[in-house]
């Protein structure tokens, strides 16, 4: 009896070594390492950026004389998407969306997509500054006729110091009806070293339905 009580607990010790050293090496693994993005970036961490979204957020709805309306609505478009205006510029990319360039009054353009009859009411440029202080750099709003010559809609300036990532916005417009059927509308950048350009919001209200419905009614 005592033979057989002694083999029971040597199983039982036997398996309960076996328990612990199966489950010990998945307890030492270390952590999985952080996920890679484009370009070698890291993912942003989301508490740096919720901040600065809600006052930026903040400042469009409490700005004079723009409200938020049940009709505004908003076109974006990354740094990325800009490409130099002359074959001497270097492409610079600054991380996290955002470009730069290596000459000051370098321009960039990018290319707006907005419904005829659009009404544009405000954009934010949104910009980071390599150093506190860099040299500003101005976003244009411009419409080109298809006759020859061009307007600036809206203008922002990066007028702000102080390194890392800063936005700017502006609710005063001209001309501010989209006319796609006589001119090509553009974002035009005036660049330089130490401040990237890391995108656009452009705000408008659509177009009436009763506008969009009235081929169909023709019809």
């Amino acid at each position: 009896m005592k033979l057989v009580f002694s083999k029971f607990f040597v199983i039982v010790i036997l398996i309960a070594f076996l328990s612990i050293s199966s489950a010990s090496p998945t307890g030492a693994q270390p952590p999985d390492p952080p996920e890679v993005l484009e370009n070698g970036e890291f993912p942003v961490d989301a508490n740096q950026v919720q901040p600065i979204l809600t006052e930026r957020t903040e400042s469009t709805v409490n700005a004079e004389g723009n409200g938020i309306t049940a009709v505004a609505t908003w076109w974006s478009a990354s740094g990325t998407t800009f490409v130099p205006a002359s074959s001497s510029i270097t492409y610079n990319y600054g991380s996290a969306g955002c470009v730069d360039t290596g000459t000051i009054a370098d321009v960039w353009r990018g290319s707006v997509n907005l419904a005829q009859g659009s009404k544009i009411t405000g954009m934010y440029f949104n910009f980071a500054n390599d150093i506190a202080a860099p040299g500003n750099t101005t976003i244009y709003l411009r419409r080109y006729s298809y006759a020859g010559g061009y307007q600036d809609i809206l203008s922002v300036t990066g007028t702000t110091d102080g390194t890392g990532n800063h936005f700017l916005w502006t609710s005063t417009v001209a001309n501010n009806v989209v006319d796609n059927f006589t001119y090509a509308y553009v974002l035009v950048w005036v660049g330089n070293a130490d401040q990237n350009l890391c995108g656009v919001n452009l705000q408008y209200e659509a177009p009436p339905i009763f506008v969009s419905a009235l081929p169909m009614i023709n019809k």
